[in-house]
């Protein structure tokens, strides 16, 4: 099933918020493979939810995140995959990174589904098949992952690797669930973590030279592994085109990549450099987001911000209402908080 990209990640907060990873071009979101809940509301029924039972509440539980009842089970809808799949990663040096990402862009509108590519500019972590002198240094790095035949795993990977001059290709065969967890290097689990993000229509020249210059403006690693990230997820496929923008509360309407910023840090004494460049990289960009994107993909930036991330302003009187009915008084509130009709 789509799922997340650190095996950390808690399946309840991800699914709620919409859910993207590794098979999201080939499946859909998380959300789109949700078959039904089951939920204890603040009045403390025990309810089911899907399609056809509570459709209101099911639809707003999809996207909406923890604001309407607290989900106590979940019934996905699972594909077949793997258990080998192609994954690994394709470095370029930063200085390549503009030209690369620009024909990755034309590459990923007609990619195969089954390719997913996370174009991240980050200080290169240790992982297999990566020459040591590239520890620590800031590059581009092409996160693929293959789930298709195979047999095409050479061809699909070629294609990225001709996009300019690679410093390094460490991709192939791997159990999948050794590539679901193929980034926690990247993510230490218990750090301090800031994140910024937000769709963008397309990834213009202007957008690829604002976060080359925050990937060359970030603060050094004080710690192994990477203390700043930029990744730049291409959708398409499957999250794009097989699933109506109105079918749950996630919004992905006219995304063809969305961006996040995220700065990590282990002492309190880091935290304000490491906040500072995540939101100055977001807001070298903010002219190119879009007004809806991936609740779970940011830090809150209130109310007016929440208002537009799911799309339409159709859609978010269906959460308002969803809201007034399931959750009057706003017991619910200590998240990206969607308020009752009354106020609460």
């Amino acid at each position: 099933m789509p799922a997340g990209t650190v095996s950390s990640t808690g399946i309840a907060g991800l699914t709620l918020g919409g859910g993207v990873g590794y098979n999201m071009r080939r499946f859909g979101a998380t959300v789109d493979n949700l078959l039904s809940c089951k939920v204890v509301t603040t009045d403390g029924r025990k309810l089911k939810a899907s399609k056809t039972e509570n459709s209101d509440l099911f639809w707003a539980l999809r996207g909406g995140g923890g604001n309407f009842a607290v989900v106590t089970e979940f019934t996905f809808q699972a594909h077949q995959a793997g258990p080998l799949v192609g994954a690994g990663v394709v470095l370029f040096q930063l200085d390549d990174a503009k030209d690369v990402l620009t024909k990755l862009a034309v590459h990923m509108k007609t990619a195969p589904r089954p390719l997913q590519v996370i174009a991240a500019l980050v200080p290169t972590p240790p992982m297999p098949g990566i020459p040591p002198e590239y520890y620590g240094v800031y590059m581009l790095s092409l996160v693929c992952v293959y789930t298709g035949d195979l047999a095409l795993l050479d061809e699909t990977i070629g294609a990225l690797t001709a996009l300019g001059a690679p410093a390094a290709v460490a991709v192939g065969p791997a159990p999948w669930v050794a590539v679901n967890s193929m980034l926690d290097a990247a993510a230490p689990y218990g750090r301090s973590v800031h994140t910024r993000g937000g769709y963008l229509s397309a990834l213009t020249g202007s957008a690829i030279d604002a976060a080359i210059a925050s990937a060359r403006h970030a603060p050094a690693p004080s710690v192994p592994g990477p203390s700043t990230v930029q990744n730049i997820w291409f959708m398409g496929g499957a999250i794009s085109e097989d699933f109506a923008e109105d079918s749950v509360a996630f919004s992905r309407e006219g995304a063809e990549v969305f961006w996040e910023g995220v700065s990590q840090w282990d002492s309190d004494e880091e935290g304000p450099r490491f906040i500072e460049w995540a939101d100055n990289a977001a807001d070298a960009l903010s002219a190119e987001m879009r007004a809806n994107g991936y609740v779970n993909l940011t830090t809150d930036r209130g109310p007016e911000w929440l208002r537009g991330l799911y799309g339409s302003a159709a859609k978010f009187q269906r959460l308002i209402e969803a809201k007034t009915k399931w959750d009057p008084q706003n017991l619910l509130r200590f998240n990206k908080n969607i308020k009752p009709a009354s106020g609460g």
